[in-house]
């Protein structure tokens, strides 16, 4: 276990902001709630792995959870989406500097949505934002913000619709992007697939060995093999599970490894800048329960 957060959240973001040494290895997390009843943050706090100590800056423009947060090309994150006030629908999305330790409002998406996923494609400076929902249904489209001109255009749809799943970038090794799990027509899924830039297609990449929602999948090395660690999340029944996935991105295999300390969902996972620890913070034991506050780190054997 490592230092719990100021207060407790679920449904928030975290990212690790390493553009600049001032704030290297520095884990921010943003918004989320702190309460059964979901009311929605704007609070930010942030991490140093070497002291072990969370300190709060700035807050966000917007209070919001099931939001997305993505570490863009010039060190700067970008928010986007979420439910907000009100249990709103959120299309409104800003930037954060890690420098100045301020906040600024930028293009809307095109498509309101929340409990969607958000990574960098390549280092083009595009973000690609996939499915969610929006209080209606499961969605299944994607669409891409151009950090240059700070616009976002519509794309091609995923191969399913799915919400609470995640993504996950294979920069530096390769420009693919993984989409794996979550909801899928109010049920749960245990499939992947591959976004690949170049020919801006989706394509299946094979089964998990657990369906889930609500985990959290981080790109790293163990050994030479790059691997996509999957942690934690719902089963079909809306229970929290310990259990730890690896996925194989040369041979599109999946496997099991060590399960986590604590059951949890509604999580984060961030790798930390050795590249060999991956630190997992908050969630829930199950949909109806309170936040926590705790974390914990997994480290390669």
């Amino acid at each position: 276990m490592t230092g719990s957060m100021p207060s407790v959240r679920a449904h928030h973001t975290a990212t690790i902001l390493s553009a600049n040494s001032s704030v290297t290895d520095l884990v921010f997390a943003l918004g989320g709630v702190s309460t059964i009843g979901n009311t929605p943050l704007s609070t930010v706090v942030y991490y140093n792995s070497s002291s072990g100590i969370w300190t709060t800056v700035s807050s966000m423009t917007e209070a919001r959870y099931y939001h997305t947060a993505t570490l863009l090309i010039n060190g700067r994150l970008l928010v986007t989406g979420g439910i907000g006030t009100s249990s709103t629908k959120l299309s409104a999305c800003e930037i954060f500097d890690p420098i100045s330790l301020t906040w600024t409002t930028v293009s809307s998406l095109n498509y309101a949505r929340y409990q969607h996923m958000a990574a960098n494609i390549g280092t083009h400076g595009q973000v690609l934002i996939t499915g969610g929902g929006d209080l209606v249904s499961i969605i299944p489209s994607s669409e891409i913000f151009n950090f240059t001109s700070q616009t976002w255009s519509n794309t091609i749809n995923m191969t399913i619709e799915r919400q609470c799943h995640s993504m996950t970038s294979l920069m530096p090794l390769s420009s693919l992007i993984v989409i794996i799990g979550g909801q899928i027509n109010w049920s749960v899924t245990s499939s992947s697939e591959l976004y690949n830039p170049s020919s801006n297609t989706f394509t299946f990449s094979g089964n998990m060995t657990n369906q889930r929602w609500y985990h959290s999948s981080t790109f790293m090395y163990i050994g030479s093999t790059p691997t996509i660690l999957v942690t934690g999340g719902y089963n079909v029944l809306g229970v929290a599970i310990n259990s730890v996935n690896l996925f194989n991105t040369a041979t599109l295999t999946w496997s099991n490894t060590t399960s986590m300390n604590s059951f949890r969902a509604e999580h984060t996972a961030t790798l930390l800048a050795t590249n060999a620890s991956v630190l997992v913070t908050g969630g829930r034991y199950n949909s109806s329960s309170k936040p926590m506050n705790t974390a914990e780190i997994f480290t390669i054997a």
